[in-house]
């Protein structure tokens, strides 16, 4: 790996200093490692801070990324689900059965200019499932008939045998008539009144958690 650094020291850490900064030009060729960093192919202008043993990019002005996160490198990431939309037909109706149906929390309810931005969530949870008025069919998989493919969330349990016989006595629709095994745990899909498919999961005892 080759790096060419115009106008600096070579890129070598004042004695005496734990950090330094400046800004500068900068290039790296070809693809190495350094530790246990991957660099690809790089070239940019941004702000350098040394630390010992390791170099810091605190700001990029310009140019593509270094990949590897052990180098401190800051980077412009996603970091979380916001929402996730489910298009439906009637939001009052959708909110009952979301809500009464299965258990989850409304959370926003606002007339904005384009239209009620109404959303629900499961108690605690972080992400909102927004119910946005839209023409019946729309987001619905093309030709999925039952069990073709999950729907457009899927809600995890903790005990789903449970949960799906307390569904059931509150009127939610399912496509299978109980619970099924398969690889990763137990699963059912629900029916919303537009149809939508609403996959519930309960995770295999000992699988990895997301997180």
């Amino acid at each position: 790996m080759k790096r060419h650094r115009p106008g600096t020291d070579g890129g070598k850490r004042r004695e005496g200093s734990a950090t330094s900064s400046r800004s500068m030009m900068f290039q790296i060729e070809g693809v190495g490692t350094r530790g246990n960093v991957e660099w690809s192919a790089w070239i940019g202008t941004g702000r350098i801070r040394y630390l010992p043993g390791r170099l810091l990019v605190v700001r990029m002005t310009a140019g593509l990324r270094v990949v590897g996160p052990t180098l401190g490198v800051e980077k412009a990431m996603l970091t979380d689900v916001m929402y996730v939309t489910i298009y439906v037909t009637d939001q009052d109706r959708a909110l009952k059965f979301y809500t009464e149906g299965l258990g989850l929390e409304k959370r926003i309810d606002y007339p904005g200019p384009d239209g009620r931005f109404l959303t629900v969530g499961v108690a605690g949870g972080p992400v909102e499932i927004i119910l946005w008025a839209h023409a019946p069919g729309a987001g619905q998989p093309i030709g999925a008939g039952p069990g073709v493919a999950p729907g457009p969330v899927i809600l995890e349990s903790e005990n789903l045998r449970k949960d799906f016989e307390e569904f059931r006595e509150r009127g939610v629709t399912f496509e299978q008539g109980e619970p099924e095994e398969y690889p990763f745990g137990i699963r059912i899909e629900a029916v919303d009144p537009d149809g939508n498919r609403i996959s519930l999961r309960e995770r295999r005892h000992g699988f990895p958690s997301r997180r």
